[in-house]
């Protein structure tokens, strides 16, 4: 299947550069784009993408100033419509308390618009491949791994684990997948009309099985060790 992608920027080379970028990691991307918060909504509205790829600072509408709050109302609103997981793009990566924040609103992934093009296009193919790139201030020592390469960069993309591999059953597997894409746990349960306090219990038993206390550092876990769990593709529609 397609992956299908949406990028929002209100900045024309700095969409090319991040198209080009999406399409060399995974060449049969289709990618549609909006250059600002009211152009995204509708073309959300419109049709389904795999992925979102959010410039953290954006304008509410064309000829407006680009500003964070509009970032963060519009990840709000699409994880409001469980829209599909949301790579936020920032030149701010250094920000600990905005990463943080993104985070918090359920943002998927972070690449740093000012880094190297290997390390940005190392995390743009953990994305689409269902991983998570962080900065290594929030993942802690040993994050952040170095970019890859080049050689390397030009080979398949990495290869999802799977939950025989992570060694957790297959409906942690899936909660596991919908965490690290940015739902809560009430959203999830929203999501596979399950229980909201039985994946509550799920989420316990995933932070021991990873060692981690919370989803952010459940994050974090997967930022640190590259691994991949493939990206969410006709997920189930919220009831």
């Amino acid at each position: 299947m397609t992956l299908k992608v949406l990028l929002i920027d209100d900045h024309p080379p700095l969409r090319l550069g991040i198209r080009s970028l999406i399409q060399q990691a995974y060449p049969g991307a289709e990618v549609a784009e909006a250059g600002d918060a009211e152009d995204a909504l509708k073309a959300l509205a419109a049709e389904e993408f795999d992925l979102i790829f959010l410039d953290a600072k954006l304008p509410a509408r064309k000829g407006e100033a680009d500003l964070v709050e509009t970032g963060k109302e519009t990840l709000t609103r699409i994880r409001e419509e469980d829209g599909p997981p949301v790579v936020v793009m920032s030149g701010e990566s250094g920000n600990r308390a905005l990463v943080e924040e993104m985070m918090g609103l359920g943002a998927a992934t972070w690449v740093p618009k000012s880094a190297d093009v290997e390390l940005t296009l190392e995390a743009i193919r953990r994305a689409v491949s269902g991983g998570v790139w962080l900065p290594s201030e929030i993942v802690g020592r040993g994050g952040n791994s170095p970019p890859r390469a080049a050689q390397s960069l030009l080979g398949p993309l990495p290869q999802p684990v799977t939950h025989v591999e992570l060694g957790i059953t297959p409906r942690e597997f899936e909660i596991l997948r919908l965490a690290l894409s940015g739902l809560t746990p009430l959203k999830i349960s929203l999501t596979l009309n399950i229980n909201h306090d039985n994946v509550r219990r799920y989420m316990t038993r995933l932070y021991e099985k990873f060692g981690t206390a919370n989803q952010a550092s459940l994050h974090a876990y997967f930022a640190k060790t590259g691994l991949t769990l493939g990206i969410l593709k006709s997920r189930p529609p919220a009831r």
